[in-house]
């Protein structure tokens, strides 16, 4: 009895590291075929994917294909109305994924009567993976609705849709949260540049309009003209000397195109100058 009871300890031991094992087997990156449902070349190519799906987004998608519902229920299911047989392979879908713990998709398909269920975990349905993705999805791995000569192919796209669906849904969050950390940077900014503005214009509109010159007009003396509003707000933003620097770059060329057209017209208005060689009545005949 002595030696019995260190033999069952150990025992029990091996047993729990076991059935360890056995649950990382049970979770790992491959579709369970037990109804032959695919052909063999098909199935490494869908693992291949369902690896990547664990490795490179750590999320875990298990698909499992059975060739009929348990043998208890078997009479039970022909019998039910479409609505009693979704609900039925829900509750199956439900039972075999808690065997799982998946953290992504559990897709469960039988062959007969044939039927696809799938249920995405709470975390993924509201952007990773939505009710939306989950139609579609359907369109290619719905053994109702694909006809056995494209089932392989339509298998092998509906895991691409599942790895490229959260593969853009992972990304998209990340790009959004570099975007909504610029906007407050963004929004201080514009305010700080708006009241500078705001400012600016108050000045523009309440400083004294004198001419810039502060000596009397004097006889030949070039009068300076008061400053516009334009030059005062742009006094007021960059300072008196870059104010009127940009405003002789953008707004002075008018004046100096209206000044340019006027001299253009009076200089029209004096007679045609005529050459004394070209007036007959100094041209002597030899």
């Amino acid at each position: 009895m002595l030696i019995a009871k260190p033999l069952r300890c150990t025992l029990a031991l091996l047993l729990g590291c076991l059935m360890s094992a056995g649950a990382v087997l049970a979770v790992a990156p491959e579709v369970k075929d037990e109804a032959n449902f695919l052909k063999p070349e098909t199935l490494p190519k869908a693992n291949e994917i369902l690896r990547d799906i664990k490795e490179r987004l750590h999320k875990e998608v298990i698909i499992e294909i059975f060739k009929e519902v348990p043998e208890v229920d078997q009479k039970r299911v022909k019998k039910m109305t479409l609505a009693a047989r979704k609900g039925y392979f829900h509750e199956w879908a439900k039972d075999r994924s808690g065997l799982y713990s998946a953290d992504g998709l559990y897709i469960l398909l039988c062959k007969n009567p044939p039927f696809c269920q799938i249920l995405v975990a709470p975390e993924l349905r509201d952007h990773l993976f939505t009710d939306a993705d989950v139609v579609e999805l359907m369109r290619f791995l719905n053994p109702e609705k694909v006809s056995v000569k494209l089932r392989d192919r339509m298998f092998v796209k509906g895991v691409e849709f599942i790895r490229d669906r959260i593969d853009e849904a992972q990304i998209t969050p990340k790009a959004a949260s570099r975007d909504n950390g610029l906007v407050p940077i963004l929004w201080v900014l514009g305010s700080i540049v708006g009241l500078w503005i705001f400012l600016s214009m108050v000045r523009a509109v309440f400083a004294p309009r004198e001419p810039l010159s502060p000596s009397p007009h004097l006889p030949g003396q070039a009068v300076i003209p008061t400053p516009g509003f334009m030059q005062r707000m742009l006094g007021s933003l960059f300072g008196p000397t870059m104010g009127s620097w940009l405003y002789g770059i953008f707004f002075s060329w008018q004046s100096r195109h209206a000044a340019h057209n006027e001299d253009v017209t009076a200089s029209s208005t004096y007679p045609p100058h005529t050459d004394v060689w070209d007036d007959p009545s100094h041209r002597t005949d030899s």
